[in-house]
């Protein structure tokens, strides 16, 4: 079975039960926030690749006119959550704010 089939079948078996409580507002809540996260396992890999490469243009637009000196590679600890948010976050607002973190953890005045 397909992993988009799978998922389509997790949610097929649990529709039933969530909107049996669909009244009450914390169980609407996490509705939502479930079907963005299922939405992210869903997304087509060939869409997330186009919302990368996006997002890394962004971020070496934001490099535009540094010199190699004065570039250093980002800690870990920022450089890794924010590829991984940049893998899918395809608003262009959050997309921008994380392509200027990235740029300010590479340049070496903020090292």
């Amino acid at each position: 079975m397909e992993p988009e089939q799978l998922i389509g079948e997790i949610i097929k078996a649990n529709t039933e039960e969530v909107y049996k409580d669909s009244a009450q507002p914390s169980v609407r809540v996490i509705g939502k926030s479930l079907a963005q996260c299922v939405s992210l396992f869903t997304t087509p890999v060939g869409r997330m690749a186009e919302i990368f490469e996006t997002n890394i243009h962004r971020y070496i637009d934001k490099l535009d006119g540094l010199k190699e000196e004065e570039l250093v590679a980002p800690d870990t600890r920022v450089l890794v959550p924010i590829l991984e948010k940049m893998r899918f976050t395809d608003q262009e607002k959050v997309a921008d704010y994380y392509a200027e973190i990235l740029a300010t953890a590479s340049k070496k005045e903020h090292e």
